[in-house]
């Protein structure tokens, strides 16, 4: 895999067609014109990411809330539905407005985004996305290492924050300021 990323990197800009045309199974992003590579997730990752997003999902749906989460592989078009230049399938994000959902896809930043991190993605999770989000108006933004036992979060609305946080932790989202989120205990499930 990292033999193709390399190669892959080296053969300059690319678009969103390009990874439109690839195999059916080849997860990939676009970030800048490059194409990155992602293996496949592991059953722990997986499980990780499912729990992550019922506890969302339950936690709005128990609340009257109005957005949407979503879960991966879902395309997130960063840039207007015209241009297209930035694709990235998060693991988990939430959406709040309805006017970014369409049928092949989000147009436009999520407002929450979490990744958890794998051997095939932690780099561009911890360099390449964090500016990118910020960037293009994600609000938070949570990089989950399940290696490491930790969670990192950026906010970047209203002001920018950045904290490390254990999985034991108590962490509550900037968008849901009464949703308590503790990794150990997810896992306990």
């Amino acid at each position: 895999m990292e033999a193709l990323q390399e190669f892959v990197e080296a053969m300059g800009s690319h678009t969103i067609e390009e990874i439109e045309t690839m195999p059916e199974g080849v997860r990939a992003e676009l970030i800048n014109g490059c194409v990155y590579m992602m293996g496949s997730p592991t059953p722990a990752h997986q499980q990780l990411i499912g729990l992550l997003y019922y506890t969302i999902l339950n936690h709005i749906k128990s609340n009257g809330g109005t957005c949407t989460p979503f879960v991966a592989p879902c395309a997130v078009f960063l840039d207007s539905k015209k241009t297209k230049k930035q694709w990235v399938e998060p693991d988990v994000f939430v959406i709040c407005n309805k006017d970014k959902i369409h049928s092949d896809g989000i147009y436009g930043a999520p407002d929450w985004i979490i990744e958890v991190t794998s051997p095939s993605t932690i780099r561009n999770d911890f360099t390449k996305k964090v500016t990118l989000y910020q960037d293009y108006g994600v609000k938070e933004y949570w990089i989950v290492n399940p290696a490491g036992r930790y969670v990192s979060v950026f906010t970047y609305f209203p002001d920018f924050q950045f904290t490390q946080y254990s999985f034991d932790s108590r962490i509550i989202p900037s968008l849901y300021p009464d949703l308590i989120i503790n990794i150990n205990d997810l896992l306990s499930i």
